[in-house]
């Protein structure tokens, strides 16, 4: 059962939590050379304020969007999804974050956090004129094109 919210608006008070996610998240290490990979091709996230929320950069891009998974407790992050409109045809997921209770293993991993963030990002490709398809760097070392 899914407990927390989507959305892609995210309140400035939530600036740390939201970079502890991002920057310090334990589970990452699994995916250093992919993390790796995906910086030195599209910059590093850079988390900023504007108008009270918060917006993440990639080095200068302008087509970066993001998607966070809401807290039920205390509608903080427990999920990020950046991502940019690599082409015409398709988004390319650039970095995610999920709080390790949410992670395989974790203790509210059968909410599918992960699973509900991409399928967040296909509901956005379904709505925008040309997407075909979705691509997620990480995982087994290999992208991953999802149709729309």
């Amino acid at each position: 059962m899914k407990t927390f919210s989507i959305t892609s608006r995210l309140g400035a008070e939530h600036r740390a939590t939201l970079e502890h996610l991002l920057f310090f998240n334990p589970l990452q290490g699994s995916l250093e050379h992919r993390i790796v990979e995906t910086i030195e091709r599209y910059g590093a996230p850079d988390v900023q304020v504007r108008d009270g929320t918060l917006r993440i950069s990639l080095g200068g891009r302008t087509d970066v969007q993001t998607i966070y998974a809401l807290s039920p407790a205390d509608g903080g992050p427990i999920g990020v999804a950046i991502f940019v409109r690599e082409n015409e045809e398709r988004f390319v997921v650039v970095h995610l974050g999920v709080a390790a209770d949410y992670a395989a293993g974790g203790a509210h991993a059968e909410e599918h956090l992960l699973f509900h963030l991409v399928q967040a990002i296909r509901g956005a490709a379904r709505r925008t004129r040309g997407v075909r398809c979705v691509d997620l760097f990480y995982g087994a070392g290999r992208v991953r094109q999802i149709p729309v």
